[in-house]
């Protein structure tokens, strides 16, 4: 191989690892609130937020030699007490109370539209819709019914097509993005629109 060919090469390779950064896709997020809001959140995603519990405390093994309390004594000997656990080392019940959150990107939405669930891939969606109204008769508490509503939804996809649904729950999902002032999350109960721009 020559040196020409050789310098053809790597600017080649050149060309294709500065390339790649570029040609990566970042979501852009244009939002409109209920609250008539509007946010553009670059490098945006649907994050699903939980909580792990802590495994349970494992029980203690008994004192190393301690008679089972099965084991009969001798005649006249006196009874062996039954073993006892020993205790718990200090801070074990505070770490069986600890909780961990986490969270992960949500690939996602489920639409319900009368007894099916339509599952619409994040990646084909171009712009979401959310409808809301009021619960009548609301079991929740009074201050608390004034916020409860019922949420449906539609997604326009990228192909033009529309899925709607005539209800949606996304739990906790919110929207997190980055604007110039810093990161924004929204819940996803706050929006009322979203465009999604690749």
């Amino acid at each position: 191989m020559t040196m020409r060919a050789v310098f053809g090469v790597v600017a080649a390779l050149g060309l294709a690892i500065a390339a790649g950064p570029a040609t990566a896709q970042e979501l852009t997020a244009e939002v409109r609130t209920w609250r008539g809001e509007s946010w553009r959140l670059s490098d945006a995603a649907l994050e699903v937020f939980y909580t792990i519990p802590a495994p349970p405390a494992e029980a203690a093994a008994p004192a190393t030699g301690a008679m089972p309390a099965s084991a009969a004594a001798p005649p006249g000997w006196p009874t062996p007490a039954p073993a006892r656990p020993s205790p718990a080392p200090a801070g074990a019940a505070a770490k069986a109370q600890e909780v961990k959150l986490g969270h992960r990107a949500r690939e996602a939405v489920t639409l319900h539209r009368g007894g099916a669930e339509i599952q619409v891939p994040l990646a084909r969606i171009e712009t979401l819709v959310f409808f809301r109204r009021p619960v009548p008769n609301s079991p929740l508490p009074h201050l608390l019914a004034a916020a409860h509503y019922h949420y449906a939804g539609t997604a326009v996809l990228t192909d033009g097509s529309r899925v709607e649904g005539d209800y949606v729950n996304l739990g906790t999902t919110i929207l997190r993005g980055m604007t110039p002032q810093g990161r924004v999350d929204l819940p996803w109960e706050e929006i009322e629109v979203v465009r999604f721009v690749r």
